[in-house]
């Protein structure tokens, strides 16, 4: 299909005078929009389409505060890239309380993870000293949220549901995949917590980044609490008191073998329960995506405090697949995983975790 993508940008121009605190602008035409970017310090959203091949990129003033009220559609078409892109320092991004942020997954979903996607992603910030809260995101098409180039952000109170797109609930041959509910790349001083996930791929995605802290995340369906490195640091990252159920696994670290090198260094995982885990329960490989063991991006001080769950009878409890000599400095402590008949599996684990877990 040929089809063209219009990137509106909404931006105010060559001044950077300060808008008035009264200034409030209700949008509900997506051709108003601009003007209230350039002359709203608060800005509402509400019932906003987005026209076809038509990405929305939000250029905001400093201290401005966005709010989504009503539904956020758009019209369906195929699309690469995100839906929405906001940009800006000292926002303060909410919603209404009922509102909700479509990303119309229904009229997407193919059941399929395919080489070149075309189902677009929904929300992508590039903020300093931002907030975003209280947001319900709805059946994100393909990735739901991501924090890219940011820094001093707060994450609080965030719903996404995505139960529309399971399989078994959705039609056969249209169940969601790489529904990703929040990624982080190139981003530092990120804080998220109270978040509820209901999706089909990573519940949290950490790419590249450092001192972030994640807590109090309830995810249902996930492939967990994720460290996908292929090239640059993840340090300094904390998931803390946090509940998974039924999840492909619970806590997954992989770096790729295809990428750059790296380093996944000063990493916790703090009070996490899991339930019925199908395939693994602690998954860390340095063999993806072809299998091949590369030591390009190390692992070291991974530290598990309080990690406790189940798998179903034929999935791995724990699989630790390392290159030779590139993990080192682990520290498990009261780690448990049952409910399964098979072994752990393990390559090359650090020699300071050889008597805390048994090897097949």
């Amino acid at each position: 299909m040929n089809f063209r993508i219009v990137v509106i940008v909404f931006t105010l121009i060559g001044t950077n005078l300060p808008v008035k605190a009264e200034d409030i602008c209700n949008v509900t035409a997506y051709e108003d929009i601009q003007n209230a970017v350039s002359n709203c310090s608060t800005i509402v959203l509400k019932d906003v389409e987005i026209p076809a091949n038509t990405t929305l990129e939000l250029h905001l003033n400093n201290n401005t505060e966005l709010i989504f009220d009503g539904r956020l559609t758009h019209v369906p078409v195929d699309l690469v890239g995100y839906l929405v892109t906001i940009y800006g320092n000292g926002l303060t991004i909410t919603g209404t309380k009922d509102h909700v942020l479509d990303g119309m997954g229904p009229q997407h979903w193919n059941g399929k993870n395919e080489t070149i996607i075309m189902r677009p992603n929904l929300l992508m910030f590039k903020v300093t000293n931002t907030t975003i809260k209280n947001l319900n995101i709805l059946n994100c098409a393909n990735h739901c949220t991501h924090i890219s180039d940011s820094s001093d952000v707060i994450v609080s109170n965030i719903f996404i549901d995505n139960r529309e797109g399971y399989p078994g609930v959705a039609p056969v041959g249209k169940f969601a995949a790489n529904t990703d509910g929040i990624g982080i790349s190139g981003s530092t001083e990120i804080y998220i917590s109270d978040v509820v996930v209901f999706n089909q791929d990573d519940c949290v995605a950490i790419t590249e980044g450092q001192n972030i802290f994640v807590e109090n995340l309830f995810c249902n369906g996930s492939h967990g609490l994720s460290l996908s490195v292929g090239g640059g640091d993840v340090s300094n990252v904390i998931f803390k008191d946090s509940i998974l159920t039924q999840p492909r696994q619970a806590i997954h670290l992989k770096t790729h073998n295809d990428g750059t090198d790296g380093h996944i260094y000063n990493i916790l995982y703090e009070n996490i329960l899991f339930l019925d885990a199908f395939k693994m329960g602690i998954s860390i490989q340095q063999n993806y995506p072809s299998g091949e063991l590369r030591g390009n991006v190390p692992i070291t001080n991974l530290t598990l405090l309080n990690v406790h769950g189940t798998v179903l009878s034929d999935a791995i409890p724990v699989s630790i697949l390392c290159a030779e000599g590139a993990c080192s400095d682990w520290n498990w402590i009261n780690v448990t995983v049952s409910g399964t008949q098979s072994n752990n599996e393990c390559e090359n684990i650090p020699e300071n975790m050889r008597d805390k877990i048994v090897c097949s």
